[in-house]
């Protein structure tokens, strides 16, 4: 064998091998997608997210960094909670006990919250999907709205996850990047829903108030408006995935240090609940 030969034919060979692994790693890929529990109406969604993953891997290379950050628009679709949730249904009276265990006083707060719950459960009972409004606790820092936020999960046997808001985001980072940009990714409320991994999980906004997003609009109802009203909860748009996610089942709990926050924002409609 000459020198010129081998060359040829080690790469001839490492070209097979990369094109059976790229093709072994698409076909992965595509189980976990039928296995997702990804609802029919977003899958013509989905197979263009997964059209434009094949194109730049094909243009680019499959370690290219455009591949990869198409390839976490498959992975971050793949891990969202589609259909995973809570199985066990709550008694409200279990409610109420895990409230007063664990929060002494604040009788006006721990009545507001237990009637909220049982709006939401009559309506399950009554056949109809439990739509939960959202919650703002309202108060200054120190007085438990966190506490209180992780009691109503724990009462209501969900999942919880927690996104601080104080300082640093604005709209972009909640909802997502344009995928067309370098170093994009998903919105922050994607990941804490994956991070929660339940699609009935309560998730807590921490100050809401605070946020970049908040300043910049001057009002927070204007940026955050899909997280205030329950009827665009069904399709909130990461700009990342460019795919409609569910949050209908989950439970948004906002927490504002500003006692004035929801009279700023008479439009939204969140549930204020003042915790001092």
């Amino acid at each position: 064998m000459s020198l010129m030969q081998f060359p040829k034919r080690t790469l001839s060979e490492t070209a097979t091998a990369e094109e059976s692994r790229s093709q072994d790693n698409d076909a992965l890929l595509l189980k976990r997608l039928d296995l997702a529990g990804i609802p029919s109406d977003r899958w013509p969604d989905v197979a263009r997210v997964w059209a434009e993953y094949r194109r730049n891997t094909q243009s680019h290379g499959e370690d290219s960094e455009v591949a990869g950050r198409h390839r976490l628009r498959l992975e971050t679709i793949l891990n969202f909670p589609w259909m995973r949730q809570a199985r066990e249904r709550p008694r409200l009276a279990a409610i109420q006990e895990r409230l007063d265990a664990e929060h002494h006083g604040m009788v006006e707060v721990k009545r507001a919250i237990v009637e909220y719950c049982a709006l939401a459960l009559h309506a399950g009972t009554a056949g109809r999907t439990i739509t939960f409004q959202p919650i703002v606790l309202l108060g200054e820092p120190g007085v438990g709205k966190t506490s209180l936020a992780r009691s109503i999960a724990a009462a209501l046997g969900r999942c919880l996850a927690i996104l601080s808001l104080a300082g640093a985001v604005d709209a972009e980072a909640l909802f997502g990047f344009p995928s067309a940009y370098r170093g994009s990714r998903p919105g922050l409320l994607t990941e804490t829903m994956i991070r929660a991994g339940s699609r009935d999980a309560v998730l807590v906004l921490d100050e809401i108030d605070k946020t970049q997003a908040a300043r910049q609009a001057g009002r927070p109802a204007d940026a955050l408006l899909p997280l205030l009203d329950p009827t665009q909860h069904a399709a909130i748009v990461d700009n990342f995935l460019e795919i409609p996610l569910d949050y209908s089942a989950a439970i948004f709990i906002l927490t504002a240090n500003y006692e004035g926050y929801c009279q700023d924002n008479k439009n939204s409609r969140c549930r204020a609940i003042l915790s001092a």
